[in-house]
C-alpha cells in the first residue's frame, strides 16, 4: 500500500520489506513512494539515489517536501559523513526558496569536505556549491553578487568544451539568466541556446525544461510571440504528462502569449496550471504566475478579485524573501487603481517604489501629459539602446497618449501607427 510508510505499524515492518517495496514502486515511476520506503528502510544510499532521480530530480518533481523533511531528520553526524547530502539540503532549501538557511547550510558542507581527501566527487561538490550560490543570488536579484555569477558561470563553460560534460548545460543555463538580469538579452538568448545543446545532448531534461523555458521568455520579450510559443512547447513536451512542477514557468508564458492573441479560455488553463505546479515548488514562479491570473482577471473587469490575488502574492513574495519581485508586484496593483479610480491611493504605492512608467500614468491621470513625457524619456532611451522590443511598445502607448493630451494629434498617431506596425504580424491583439 502506497501509504504504508506513515501508519503505525511501518516501524516494525522489516527493513528489507521496505527496501523491496522501494524497488517495487520504482518501477511501477512512483519515485515518491520509492524514496518513502527507502528512507524507512534507512537506506541512505537509496534514498539519495531516488532524489537524484533520471534526468529530473525528485525534489523538482513534486517531491521536496518529503525530501527536505528527511534530510532535516538526518543527525549532523550523518550529514557530516556525507557531504553531498549537506549540498543537496542546500540544494532543496533554495528550491523552496528558504533562502536564509542556504548558505549557513553550505558552509557546513564546506566544513565537512575538508575531511574529505581530494577526488573527482568532492571537486564536483565544489563547483555544486559555487552554482547553488550563483543561482540563490539570481533567484533573489542581488545585483551585488551578478557580476561575480557571471565570471564563476563564464569560468565554468569554458573549460567544458564538449557539449556532453556533465554541468555544462547548468552553467549556461545560470550564464543566460544572470545575463538576462544585466539586460543583456542577445548573450542571454546565446547562453540558453548552448544550454539547450548541452541538455538534449546528455539527456537532461530538467535542465532542458529550465533553459528552453528561459528562451521563451526571451523570445517573448522580443516580441516573437509565434516563436516563443514553439519554444514553450518543446518544454512542455519534454516535461511530459503529467507535467513536473519545472513545468510551471513554460505554462505561465503561453498563459500571456494565448492572452495577447486574445483567447481568454486558454489563457486561465495555462494560467491556473502554472499556478498549481509553482506553488508544489513554492519557488519565486508562482509570483509570474498569478501576476498573470490576477491582470487576466482585470481584463474580465473582477478589479476586486484581482487587488485580493495581489495582495495574498505580495505577502507570500515578502515571506519566502522573493523581495525583487514586489515592484512588479506593485505596478500592477497600481494600474488596477488607477483603472478603479484612486489616483490617491495609486500615487502613494508608486511613491514607495522606483517605477518610472508607473509614475507617468499618474501624471497622465492627473492631468499632466508634459511630466508624463520627462518621466518616460530616460526609460526610452535605455529601451532604444538596449533593444527592448517589449518595453518601447509600451512606451509608444503612453507616449502617444500624452502626445494627445498636449494636442499633438499628428505625433500621437504616428506613434500609434508604429506601435501597430510592430505588433500586428505576431498578434498582439490585446495589447
Amino acid at each position: 500500500h502506497s501509504t504504508s510508510h506513515s501508519s503505525p505499524a511501518a516501524s516494525t515492518v522489516p527493513s528489507d520489506l521496505h527496501y523491496r517495496a522501494s524497488v517495487w514502486f520504482e518501477g511501477q515511476g512512483l519515485e515518491i513512494d520509492a524514496f518513502h520506503h527507502a528512507v524507512a528502510a534507512n537506506d541512505v544510499e537509496r534514498a539519495v539515489q531516488l532524489i537524484h532521480g533520471k534526468g529530473v530530480p525528485l525534489y523538482v518533481h513534486g517531491g521536496a517536501a518529503p525530501v527536505l523533511n528527511w534530510l532535516e531528520s538526518l543527525p549532523t553526524a550523518v550529514l557530516d559523513a556525507r557531504p553531498r547530502l549537506w549540498v543537496m539540503f542546500a540544494t532543496v532549501l533554495a528550491v523552496v526558496g528558504r533562502f536564509t538557511r542556504v548558505e549557513r547550510t553550505l558552509q557546513a558542507a564546506e566544513a565537512a569536505l575538508r575531511g574529505q581527501p581530494i577526488s573527482a566527487e568532492t571537486d564536483g561538490l565544489v563547483q555544486w556549491i559555487a552554482d547553488l550560490r550563483g543561482s540563490t543570488a539570481l533567484l533573489v536579484a542581488d545585483p551585488r553578487e551578478i557580476d561575480t555569477v557571471i565570471s564563476q558561470s563564464r569560468h565554468k563553460v569554458e573549460h567544458l568544451q564538449e557539449v556532453t560534460a556533465p554541468g555544462r548545460a547548468a552553467g549556461y543555463w545560470t550564464l543566460g539568466l544572470a545575463y538576462q538580469f544585466q539586460g543583456d538579452r542577445a548573450a542571454a538568448r546565446h547562453a540558453q541556446i548552448e544550454a539547450i545543446a548541452s541538455s538534449e545532448a546528455t539527456g537532461n531534461t530538467h535542465m532542458g525544461i529550465l533553459a528552453l523555458s528561459s528562451l521563451g521568455r526571451l523570445q517573448e520579450l522580443d516580441g516573437q510571440l509565434r516563436l516563443a510559443s514553439e519554444t514553450y512547447r518543446r518544454a512542455l513536451h519534454l516535461a511530459g504528462h503529467p507535467p513536473g512542477p519545472t513545468a510551471c514557468e513554460a505554462n505561465v508564458g503561453l498563459a500571456r502569449i494565448s492572452y495577447e492573441w486574445n483567447d481568454l479560455d486558454l489563457a486561465e488553463e495555462h494560467g491556473l496550471l502554472s499556478v498549481r505546479l509553482a506553488r508544489q515548488l513554492e519557488i519565486v514562479s508562482f509570483v509570474s504566475s498569478e501576476l498573470f491570473l490576477a491582470q487576466l482577471k482585470v481584463a474580465r473587469g473582477d478589479l476586486t478579485d484581482a487587488l485580493a490575488m495581489l495582495a495574498q502574492t505580495e505577502q507570500d513574495a515578502r515571506e519566502r524573501q522573493f523581495l525583487s519581485r514586489i515592484p512588479e508586484i506593485a505596478a500592477l496593483q497600481a494600474s488596477i487603481l488607477l483603472r478603479d479610480g484612486d489616483l490617491e491611493a495609486a500615487a502613494r504605492l508608486i511613491a514607495m517604489h522606483d517605477l518610472p512608467v508607473s509614475q507617468a500614468r499618474i501624471h497622465l491621470a492627473r492631468g499632466e501629459p508634459a511630466r508624463a513625457l520627462a518621466e518616460l524619456e530616460p526609460v526610452r532611451q535605455q529601451a532604444e539602446a538596449r533593444g527592448w522590443t517589449d518595453e518601447r511598445w509600451r512606451l509608444l502607448i503612453l507616449q502617444a497618449v500624452a502626445r494627445e493630451a498636449l494636442g499633438d494629434h499628428e505625433v500621437a498617431l504616428q506613434l500609434l501607427g508604429d506601435a501597430l506596425a510592430q505588433g500586428e504580424p505576431e498578434g498582439f491583439v490585446r495589447t
